[in-house]
């Protein structure tokens, strides 16, 4: 038997196509997911919808105040040992979130990516979110970046 035709090889040769199909494959078709700024309420109703905090579970509107297409630009923090993601959003999105938190000190809001909370704060000051965007502050520096990475990739979809 040609050594093209030995079982192995053409076992190889299979497991590197599938690969190599699968991986390119799997990238182009991920789908964006939902990222959303969103107000927390004590309990669920009819007008939030559950989602996870670690082991907790949380009621946020089922209408963010923010998602992916208010997005402007997304970036990390140039030091590369920080954890902070940096947004800016569309005019309508900061105007939203302005008269969201201006004169509401103590709302509760969540940062949310599909169904699970990346940061909850509960917000302080009767001062409102100004145009310059939202800096969320995270501990793990590759979530930081994983999660730009994706928004970016979801803005140069559009």
């Amino acid at each position: 038997m040609s050594r093209l035709r030995s079982p192995r090889v053409l076992q190889l040769l299979l497991v590197l196509a599938t690969l190599g199909c699968s991986s390119s494959a799997t990238h182009a078709e991920q789908p964006c997911p939902r990222v959303e700024f969103a107000v927390v309420h004590p309990k669920a109703s009819a007008d939030t919808r559950p989602v996870r905090y670690g082991a907790r579970t949380l009621h946020v509107d089922r209408i963010p105040i923010t998602s992916l297409e208010d997005i402007s630009e997304a970036h990390t923090d140039k030091d590369p040992r920080a954890a902070t993601v940096f947004l800016s959003f569309k005019t309508e999105a900061t105007g939203r979130l302005s008269s969201v938190t201006t004169n509401h000190s103590g709302i509760q809001l969540a940062f949310v990516i599909d169904s699970e909370v990346v940061l909850s704060v509960t917000w302080q000051g009767d001062y409102g979110l100004d145009s310059t965007g939202v800096q969320v502050s995270l501990q793990n520096t590759r979530r930081a970046n994983a999660i730009v990475d994706t928004i970016n990739r979801c803005l140069a979809k559009e």
